[in-house]
């Protein structure tokens, strides 16, 4: 346990110096048009009041400006130093890349990385940075690079090279990237994570209002997650993707949400126990969207995700039934599937407020089907006697029926 927490107390010491691209973006946002002389030494009054920078070297010619700049986190954390070169026009360029800094290398060696280097790269148009209002964010764009770098501390880490970029106008755009990573600490299974890609894209406006401390509402948005494989001595998996959409409905004021997801060759110790075999699951898949969200919705979500954790799930799960309920809120899946060793079972359904004996209560309605090789064949042979299914060749069907006060299966009723 000691020597994972040394490893990961590098890798956290690597990450915070990444954080300085983030905070470098902050400052050449608020120096605005003119990056001379006067906005380079006054960094201390833009950015954030968790950062501390000191210029020195500073020459400020026409076409070019070249500077140092080191940096320093609250509570005494080198960032470290780079040499800065701007390039000031209708969009203005700056380059920084790493600059010897014995405190700072000093620093790293301490937490055990070695060849750490990275480099940042800002532009931004002077004019949208002057004139956006609340309305927008100025056109600009900030990429962070990192070269292969490793932890040794009680372990190793090995990082592949890290690119981080962020890109601001009429869209906020997020994206980041690395061919992937390994850490085995001593005595203990290796971490391999494949190829990572990572993207967010979202309506700019509302971000603009809500940095302004004025009310945002919802922002249409789009978020990617791509991960080629993973081994860990908890689980493994050949591949995962991940996307979430989030869209205004049409003539309404409410919004639709989109989320599909694909695990490939999922493998653990609980499916192992579950099926007796490694390796048996082909993929996992599902479709979920979510029509009738309300910003009123959205804002008791976010309220209960800032409270205690141990609440989460059944508060959550209350406030969406209070919206399906209540609101309109519906819930399709379209389907949920899983495939074991080519034999696949399929949940498909939609959840709604529906009038029933009870009044207006959540209703779900779903499709069950599925190979019968993968199901146990005592179960099959259980749900057949009772009436639970009905067997239509090779496949085991159910239409299935839930609301709080009652569960059907094949029109029998369950509970």
């Amino acid at each position: 346990m000691e020597n994972t927490t040394k490893i990961l107390a590098g890798a956290t010491c690597a990450l915070a110096v990444a954080a300085v691209g983030g905070c470098w973006f902050y400052g050449i946002y608020s120096a605005g048009k003119a990056f001379d002389e006067t906005a380079i030494s006054n960094f201390s009054s833009v950015l954030p009041a968790e950062l501390a920078a000191r210029v020195t070297k500073y020459e400020g010619g026409f076409f070019k400006k070249t500077f140092q700049v080191t940096f320093e986190a609250v509570g005494g954390i080198q960032l470290g130093t780079f040499n800065g070169r701007a390039y000031p026009g209708l969009t203005t360029k700056v380059e920084l890349t790493r600059a010897a800094d014995t405190n700072f290398e000093q620093g790293l060696l301490r937490a055990g990385v070695q060849n750490f280097d990275d480099r940042i790269e800002v532009s931004y148009t002077a004019w949208d940075a002057l004139t956006s209002g609340s309305q927008a964010l100025p056109s600009a764009r900030l990429t962070y690079k990192i070269k292969p770098f490793t932890v040794v501390a009680g372990g190793q880490c090995s990082f592949e090279a890290f690119e981080f970029d962020i890109e601001t106008g009429k869209t906020l755009e997020v994206r980041a990237q690395t061919p992937g990573l390994s850490c085995r600490p001593v005595g203990q299974p290796e971490l391999k994570l494949g190829k990572f890609e990572f993207s967010f894209v979202s309506d700019a406006a509302p971000i603009a209002k809500a940095l302004n401390g004025e009310n945002s509402g919802l922002s249409e948005t789009s978020l990617t997650m791509k991960i080629d494989s993973m081994v860990s001595a908890a689980a493994r998996f050949d591949g995962f993707d991940f996307k979430l959409d989030l869209k205004p409905e049409e003539g309404t004021k409410t919004w639709a949400e989109t989320m599909s997801f694909s695990l490939k060759k999922p493998a653990s110790p609980a499916l192992y126990l579950e099926l007796g075999q490694i390796g048996a699951v082909d993929d996992v898949s599902g479709s979920v969207r979510v029509t009738g969200i309300t910003e009123e919705l959205c804002e008791q979500f976010a309220q209960i995700l800032l409270g205690p954790s141990y609440l989460h799930d059944d508060l959550l799960t209350l406030t969406l039934m209070r919206g399906i309920q209540n609101d309109g809120v519906v819930v399709e899946f379209d389907p949920l599937s899983v495939s074991i060793e080519g034999n696949r079972a399929t949940l498909s359904g939609v959840l709604r407020s529906e009038s029933t004996g009870q009044g207006t209560q959540p209703v779900g309605r779903f499709q069950f089907e599925s190979d019968e090789s993968i199901l146990p064949p005592e179960l099959v042979a259980d749900a057949l006697m009772q009436g639970y299914v009905k067997q239509e060749k090779s496949k085991i069907k159910s239409e299935i029926v839930l609301t709080p006060e009652y569960g059907t299966a094949n029109g029998l009723q369950l509970y």
